[in-house]
């Protein structure tokens, strides 16, 4: 596929896609639901027998930021993600990534623990994608837009993860998380690569919802990277990027008056 012009993605992404912070109760049950779809039902990582109230939540929620894709014109939650932050005290709970591998292989890495977050939960439903690929709009909210609307955001969907990658991203920089682990797919990994968004593997491959590849990264270098190389993603994702960095500085300084 082709990509687009980089102001006219930029601005046809806005149109049809906004990214939220799930903070409030509402949003974070939309989240769950939508994890339940993809993690029980469409892919059955999950044991959906556990969940019978039709929403996945587990033990990491309670320390993790959440957030949702949503599509404007129907208001459905069509993807979502979250951000693992570390937790240190007495009880230092680790990462899922950290349980996955082991401490010892865990310790390879030169992150520090306290900066370290783990990105996961990346979903997108293959119900909503498949509502943009078959031509049945109505569900989706999609029967009231002109044909030629209609099939310009089909072959818009290949993009639809990039308001993720934006959210995690943002996320990361307003709370000042230096290193970023996950679990990845293999494909997932190459696509984010040729977005400039490099991971360094962490070990071999461990099952893990199947085969996934334990990485981590530097904050700092995905982004630089991404801007260097100018890629689709840094261009739509700069503005929450520097706005993230800004807050973040600004709230050091406030603190730094306070004390």
């Amino acid at each position: 596929m082709t990509l687009p012009a980089t102001a006219d993605f930029v601005a046809f992404y806005d149109r049809y896609f906004t990214v939220v912070r799930a903070t409030t109760a509402e949003q974070l049950d939309l989240a769950h639901c939508l994890r339940y779809q993809v993690y029980c039902v469409e892919n059955r990582f999950e044991d959906a027998s556990r969940h019978r109230d039709g929403r996945e939540i587990d033990e990491d929620d309670d320390r993790a930021a959440h957030a949702l894709l949503v599509h404007r014109p129907s208001g459905a939650a069509a993807g979502t993600v979250r951000v693992i932050m570390p937790l240190l005290d007495e009880r230092r709970r680790p990462l899922p990534i950290e349980r996955a591998v082991g401490p010892a292989m865990w310790r390879q890495h030169s992150a520090p623990p306290h900066l370290t977050a783990e990105v996961s939960r990346f979903a997108v439903s293959k119900s909503f994608r498949r509502r943009h690929g078959d031509g049945s709009y109505a569900e989706a909210g999609l029967s009231r837009l002109p044909a030629d609307a209609a099939t310009a955001e089909r072959r818009f969907m290949p993009f639809i993860t990039f308001g993720l990658l934006r959210a995690v991203l943002g996320i990361c920089l307003e709370h000042g998380i230096v290193h970023l682990a996950a679990m990845m797919e293999p494909a997932l990994l190459r696509l984010l690569f040729r977005l400039g968004l490099v991971f360094e593997p962490l070990g071999s491959l461990v099952e893990h919802h199947g085969w996934r590849q334990p990485c981590v990264a530097r904050l700092a270098d995905l982004t630089r990277r991404s801007r260097e190389e100018a890629s689709l993603l840094w261009h739509y994702a700069n503005r929450e990027i520097a706005e993230a960095g800004a807050a973040r500085a600004a709230s050091g300084g406030q603190r730094a008056r306070r004390a």
